[in-house]
């Protein structure tokens, strides 16, 4: 029940860090790429 309850905020949590990530990636991608 606790796991359950806990779920949605950490899944949330872990969304935002998550989206600031892949941009990052995608900028290094893009920099780092000979083109």
């Amino acid at each position: 029940r606790c796991r359950v309850l806990l779920q949605p905020p950490l899944q949330a949590d872990a969304e935002y860090p998550y989206h600031r990530l892949s941009r990052l990636l995608s900028s290094i991608i893009t920099t780092a790429s000979p083109g």
